[in-house]
């Protein structure tokens, strides 16, 4: 829809801010009460319209129901658009963002993914099942609240007044998004019930704890993936075979929850966020973190010539210790591949051994080498000793100073020029992937991570379909498809953590980009058009190369 078409005689459309199966979302003013609000427009098909009237009328009463406590979008108005359209008017969080279980300090993800469950859990004692739990349907606000959202799946044939919509489902049809489906929802969503949404939330904790899905991939994958551990032919996941620090209750809860079996499932929502409750009260507030990265050093990992000294973090692919190199007797950052990963999991790993070691820049953790001991996979690199830019905004509290946050952008823009001019893409440039060499007001960093970076003059190592990056800083044609990610991916990603360094906010990739100015006045329009551009949807809309970025940025005071 075009700005400023009118729907009802009484919203006036600004801009798109969402796309997905179940309709379009945009921004809108409601001219009757002076306030924003978002619209949810979706097209009737040709067969079957009455039943997609019904779900809207379904969601429009759950909505009204649910959003009168807090924690839930709150639908406000639904009517036709015309005789092919329908809309939904609800309440516009501003800010808002899908939920990050990536980013921050893991005892703040573990909250979110305890208040979610609080979340569904009241929804439960309401009767209503949602059906289709994932970070894209809760939002996330600027100060860290939650909101519970997109009611378009929900069931609440436990309430009286939606006693109905238990008959909007025909039998045998699957509805949901496929890797938060539990086995049930697959075969007939009409026999998903409320266990259903604590798979959904299993699928959650096992993405703040090992940053990934149990079953990744396409849809035939997850099946199959199912399949296999439901017969017997492959262990359950578990987090812990991703990220060997996750402890053994965060293990066993995980395991619990995403049961395929759901009469041996844990049961219900409030469960799980209870059990979060109880590890998170065991842990000081911020040191969550540091139980799970850092701690002794594995003494299983043996290399050749490097002498373990502590573990100083770890993540999906293995663990990252210090080390001290024995021949020169300098101190190293040593990764380790977990033993019992695919051999996919080791061609990720060993590409960025050897991409690394082609970028030689002062502001890019050096690869100082690569090998394998005792069937372990491993990596040298340069030992940064002070914290990622994720991290270092967390113990600060606030964001960064316009001229040290300049300075940063200026130092990251220059590593990817030079990784760049290799035909090298890093496609997850995030805070969290930024280390602090020297702090501010004179900051000095170097660009680390280089595990998704993909090189121009390869090909095949992403699947067909796959997103990989991180969301918020990842830019749409990433999200749909790594393989589309060219330096262009690498300016977005940039430019999103400015904006975070800047605001402590993530932009919203969703509708247009936003503006800087808006949120820190003392930001020059120049400066905040190159942010902009660099966040446009459309990569032919950036900026054509790092170089065109630098000199712009240069410009821009």
């Amino acid at each position: 829809m075009k700005a400023g078409t009118t729907i009802a005689g009484r919203y006036v459309i600004e801009h798109e801010l969402a796309r997905g199966g179940m309709g379009t979302v945009y921004v809108a003013r409601d001219e009757k009460l002076g306030t924003r609000v978002a619209v949810k427009v979706a097209s009737l098909p040709r067969e079957g319209s009455e039943q997609v009237r019904e779900r809207f009328r379904r969601e429009a009463r759950i909505g009204s129901l649910l959003g009168q406590t807090a924690g839930f979008v709150r639908a406000l108005d639904w009517g036709e658009v015309d005789a092919e359209r329908l809309y939904l008017a609800m309440d516009l969080v501003e800010g808002a963002r899908p939920l990050d279980l990536e980013n921050g300090p893991l005892d703040e993800r573990l909250r979110r993914v305890r208040d979610v469950a609080r979340l569904v859990a009241t929804a439960h004692g309401r009767g209503v099942i949602h059906r289709d739990l994932k970070p894209a349907n809760v939002l996330q606000s600027p100060d860290g609240s939650l909101r519970l959202s997109d009611f378009g799946l929900a069931r609440g044939d436990g309430v009286r007044e939606l006693a109905r919509s238990a008959t909007l489902t025909s039998t045998g049809a699957a509805l949901g998004t496929a890797p938060y489906m539990a086995p049930e929802q697959f075969e007939d969503s009409k026999r998903a019930d409320a266990r259903a949404d604590v798979y959904a939330l299993g699928v959650l904790l096992f993405l703040a704890l090992a940053g990934r899905h149990p079953y990744p991939g396409t849809l035939a994958a997850i099946l199959r993936g199912q399949k296999h551990v439901a017969t017997g032919r492959e262990p359950a996941p578990r987090p812990s075979a991703w990220n060997a620090s996750v402890p053994p209750a965060l293990d066993a809860l995980a395991l619990s929850a995403l049961e395929l079996d759901r009469s041996r499932r844990l049961a219900t929502a409030a469960e799980l966020a209870s059990a979060l409750d109880r590890f998170l009260e065991s842990v000081p507030r911020g040191d969550a973190t540091t139980v799970l990265e850092a701690g002794p050093a594995d003494r299983s990992l043996e290399i050749e010539g490097f002498e373990v000294l502590e573990r100083i973090g770890a993540g999906g692919m293995g663990a990252v210790h210090r080390a001290r190199d024995e021949k020169t007797g300098e101190e190293v950052a040593l990764k380790a591949l977990r033993a019992g990963l695919p051999a996919s999991a080791r061609e990720l790993f060993l590409r960025e051994a050897r991409a690394g070691a082609r970028i030689h820049h002062p502001h890019a953790v050096r690869v100082l080498g690569s090998g394998s001991s005792r069937g372990r996979a491993y990596l040298v690199m340069e030992l940064v000793r002070g914290p990622d830019l994720g991290r270092y905004l967390e113990e600060t509290g606030r964001p960064l100073e316009l001229a040290p946050a300049r300075a940063i952008f200026a130092q990251i823009l220059s590593a990817l020029a030079h990784a760049h001019s290799k035909k090298l893409v890093h496609r997850d440039v995030k805070p969290s992937n930024v280390l602090l060499v020297a702090p501010p007001p004179e900051p000095l960093v170097k660009l680390g991570d280089f595990g998704l970076l993909r090189s121009l003059e390869e090909s095949g190592l992403t699947g067909t379909g796959e997103g990989r990056g991180t969301p918020g800083f990842m830019a749409p044609e990433q999200r749909e498809d790594a393989r589309h990610a060219g330096p262009a991916a690498d300016l977005y990603g940039l430019a999103a953590t400015f904006f975070f360094l800047v605001t402590r906010e993530v932009p919203d990739e969703r509708g247009k980009p936003p503006s800087l100015r808006a949120r820190r006045p003392e930001i020059s329009a120049g400066l905040d058009g190159v942010i902009r551009r660099c966040l446009a949807r459309d990569p032919r809309e950036r900026y054509t190369s790092a170089q065109a970025l630098e000199e712009a940025f240069r410009r821009a005071r």
